[in-house]
């Protein structure tokens, strides 16, 4: 798969293509997280766990999974420099 340019968003009802992206402060861990769609599958995602966003590099660690537990296709990868690349 092609990486995917990521496409930070202001409001989370403007997400609708693969690589759109909403930011958001997660104020109990006090870190910086995303709504994406999936670069896999397409479908909304939440972040989960310790992920953070770096909004100077538009990194996003650790890599992403959209976990076939919580639905999500299995897509594994990582936001680094503006871009989505699958694992």
């Amino acid at each position: 798969m092609d990486p995917i340019k990521l496409n930070l968003l202001d409001d989370q009802e403007l997400l609708q293509n693969k690589g759109d992206a909403v930011a958001y402060l997660n104020t109990e861990k006090n870190l910086i997280q995303l709504v994406i769609i999936c670069p896999g599958c397409g479908q909304e995602s939440a972040s989960a766990g310790s992920h953070s966003f770096n909004k100077e590099t538009l990194s996003y660690t650790p890599s992403i999974v959209h976990n076939p537990k919580l639905g999500g296709c299995g897509w594994h990868g990582f936001l680094t420099n503006g871009w989505f690349t699958e694992c």
